[in-house]
Parts: structure tokens; sequence; C-alpha cells
């Protein structure tokens, strides 16, 4: 008798520690502050500017949003979103959250920002179409604390800022080897390069 009432106050322990800590992973999503604290939560919403994470306090759950420039990163479901400093043209430089593609001495990096457009309607029809969000996903490649946004327009240029320190790329860029359309491999490339230097 002795043994099952012992067992029954440790499951109730057990419980109310559980319960009592913000820090118990109780999903896959988390945030890591500029601090270095890891949060363990629900990702309610993400914006540009600001992240609500629910997660468990003493007595319930907790809704508290966050600056996006107050975060290194966010976790969802296994997708890492990092903070990325962008300097835009006549802009004071801001940090954006983007979803982490490829990590390595040059990180590929999605910006995914929607935007509100025209839908048209097929050809012929008089309907002049609705106003809708659409997403669109930008492209940036970070180096060395800079990001740079990569378009099929400026992508020669922005390579030979980030990629001609490695000589091999250089000489596969003289082969026309590489365009935007292949940029990931680009990236692999470069970051084997880097890390793997005897390679060369």
């Amino acid at each position: 008798m002795n043994t099952l009432k012992s067992f029954f106050t440790f499951i109730f322990i057990l419980f109310a520690v559980l319960a009592g800590s913000a820090q118990v992973p109780l999903s896959d999503d988390y945030i890591v502050t500029l601090e270095e604290d890891t949060i363990y939560g629900f990702i309610q919403s993400v914006s540009e500017s600001k992240i609500s994470l629910a997660h468990a306090s003493e007595k319930s759950m907790v809704v508290k949003k966050y600056k996006v420039n107050s975060l290194k990163c966010l976790v969802i479901r296994d997708t890492v979103y990092k903070s990325v400093k962008v300097t835009q043209q006549g802009l004071p430089p801001a940090n954006i959250m983007m979803k982490e593609i490829i990590p390595g001495p040059v990180t590929l990096y999605h910006r995914e920002v929607r935007k509100t457009t025209m839908w048209k309607p097929s050809d012929g029809e008089e309907f002049n179409g609705i106003f809708g969000k659409v997403l669109f996903v930008e492209v940036y490649l970070g180096k060395e604390d800079e990001a740079y946004k990569v378009a099929e327009e400026n992508f020669k240029e922005q390579s030979e800022l980030i990629f001609y320190d490695q000589a091999w790329i250089r000489e596969k860029f003289e082969k026309n080897a590489y365009s935007y359309s292949n940029l990931q491999q680009l990236v692999l490339d470069y970051n084997y390069l880097v890390e793997n230097p005897d390679s060369n």
C-alpha cells in the first residue's frame, strides 16, 4: 500500500514540476533570444517585426510578443528562421526573420513577404479581379554579418562580391557553370571549398 502511495506521490510531483516550468518543451517550436535564452512554446504568429509565442507559466499558458530584433532565431517544426540584419537603400539597417535554406560560410535565406496584389481573371472576362495577399519569396545570401539580396538581374554582380574569393568558383563562372537557376549548388560548392581548404 505504501509503495502505491509513493508511486502516486511521485507522479503528482513530476506533473507539478512539468506544469510549472516554462522551459519544458511542450512543442517543437522555440525561440532563442539575444541573451541565448531558449523558450519553448507554440508560435502563434510571425510578422516582419513581432513574434507571438504561447508558453507555459506556473498556472496556465501565456501568450507573449517578442520583437524580431530581440531574437537570434526561431524554429517552427524543424524549420529555422534567423534574424538577419539587412540594409536597404535609403533606410536604416533592420533585422528581418528569414528562413534558413542552406547554412554555412555563405548562408542562403528565403524571405517570405505577403504583398497585396490584383488577382486577374481569365482573358475575355469583364470582371476586373480582386485584391488579395500573395506570398512572394525574396532570396538573400548572408556572409560575415552582411546580407545581400539576390535576384536574376543582379546575380553576377552579387556573386562577384560574395563568391570570388575562391579561385575555383571564379573559374567556373568564366565557363558559365553558374546562373541564378542553380544558386543552391553554387552556395553548396562555395561552402565546401571554404570548409575543406585542402580540396582546393
